[in-house]
């Protein structure tokens, strides 16, 4: 898949569609890194000079193998899930 694509955008897309269903108080959060322009790792053409490497977190619902970048969640979602981790409302894990 190429980064400025349309099947790109759409996936990308997708997954912002899927974002709007993540429960703040029923998800399973995760992080690792990984590169930035990539998160989902489905690029054939990341570009190396713009190659950033950095922590980022993941979520998904309990009935789902869908992990879901955190960028691609609505604002909202994200900034209650952070409430929710900095509360100690659940733990992050690897």
């Amino acid at each position: 898949m190429k980064y400025d694509s349309d099947e790109y955008r759409a996936f990308r897309e997708a997954m912002r569609e899927a974002g709007k269903l993540i429960d703040p108080k029923t998800v399973e959060i995760y992080y690792w890194h990984c590169e930035l322009d990539d998160p989902y790792n489905v690029l054939e053409d990341v570009r190396p000079e713009a190659s950033c490497i950095g922590r980022t977190f993941f979520l998904k619902t309990p009935d789902s193998d869908i992990m879901i970048f955190a960028d691609d969640l609505p604002e909202e979602t994200w900034a209650e899930v952070e409430r929710l981790l900095e509360a100690g409302y659940y733990k992050a894990r690897r």
